[in-house]
């Protein structure tokens, strides 16, 4: 109970005005993110945000192709922080929600409709340095690491790799903003970072170099592929209940998509809607995508994997994976 008063307080807030932490475009850049228009057809409420590419780039190539219009119109809003997007989740508010998959969880184990239909976000933070002497993880033995966004959850992932060998460091919360201001002013010379943000961070800052990557890190010490099941995509357990056919070919259309996005990543991200480049550019992304790997993986598919990363994350470890109810991964 402890841990739902915060997203309830949260919630509070949201439901007065929707303000502190989330927000829809309205009036005229409403009725750019709204895609399909057939009344006929249901509509779904998809929460997303911009700054994230990789992971919702199977959606949106099923968007620009006209398959998932055909099924529903999309409107879109977009959260602005994980606690704005824990209160959605919380209150059972959209149809689709974009996260990541342990906030997913975790909304699960405290009641919320969530099953998570997709895990489509594998390798996201690294670790940048512009200090010549760092090389590799064991030479960032003690140092104080910037990261960021505050919640990240490479920073829990790190911290239980160091019971299997990993060297310990202090990690230290930044709004994104904030670390991107302390690496271009010299205020700091490490961070823990997620791309597509890495990208920018490395074109403003020609010193920064990547000296590690978490995914790999991950891979080596469990035995797992280098990848992590990050973030994907859920749906709201009655909106699941009401158009079932409809959500099953959702999924077969990303699941599809992912594929082709792979074998043509800058084809894939040309399918992001353009009003996204406020948050990032697409040289940013194409970037990105050289690090990032397009796949998605629909929730029961990618259980072994969620098992041992959700493990790490949740507080009761294994026990928390088991207790989560059984529709939580699709189908």
């Amino acid at each position: 109970m402890r841990r739902l008063i915060p997203w309830l307080m949260v919630g509070a807030v949201l439901a007065v005005g929707l303000a502190g932490g989330y927000f829809a475009l309205r009036g005229a850049d409403e009725r750019q993110l709204v895609f399909g228009s057939d009344p006929a057809l249901p509509t779904l409420s998809f929460h997303t945000t911009g700054l994230a590419t990789t992971p919702q780039i199977p959606f949106w190539a099923g968007v620009a192709s006209g398959e998932i219009t055909s099924l529903c119109n999309i409107e879109v809003s977009l959260w602005k922080d994980l606690d704005s997007l824990r209160a959605l989740l919380m209150a059972g508010q959209g149809d689709l929600w974009l996260g990541h998959s342990e906030g997913f969880a975790q909304a699960a184990l405290q009641g919320a409709p969530v099953t998570l239909l997709m895990v489509s976000g594998w390798r996201k933070f690294f670790f940048l340095s512009r200090n010549p002497a760092d090389e590799g993880l064991v030479s960032l033995a003690g140092v104080e690491m910037p990261f960021t966004p505050p919640g990240s959850p490479a920073v829990p992932v790190m911290r239980k790799l160091e019971t299997m060998g990993l060297p310990a460091m202090r990690y230290l919360p930044f709004e994104p903003r904030r670390l991107a201001l302390a690496l271009s002013g010299g205020v700091v010379d490490r961070a823990l970072a997620p791309e597509p943000m890495v990208s920018r961070l490395l074109s403003k800052n020609p010193d920064l170099r990547i000296v590690a990557s978490v995914e790999d890190e991950y891979g080596r010490l469990t035995g797992l592929p280098a990848r992590m099941p990050i973030a994907g995509l859920a749906v709201n357990r009655e909106t699941l209940q009401r158009h079932p056919r409809l959500i099953a070919r959702l999924v077969e259309i990303m699941r599809r998509t992912a594929r082709q996005a792979a074998q043509a990543p800058d084809k894939g991200l040309s399918f992001l809607p353009a009003q996204f480049e406020k948050f990032i550019s697409k040289q940013e992304v194409r970037r990105s995508l050289e690090r990032d790997v397009v796949l998605a993986v629909p929730g029961r598919e990618a259980e072994g994997e969620l098992k041992q990363y959700l493990a790490l994350l949740l507080p009761g470890g294994e026990k928390d994976f088991a207790a989560l109810p059984k529709d939580f991964l699709w189908p």
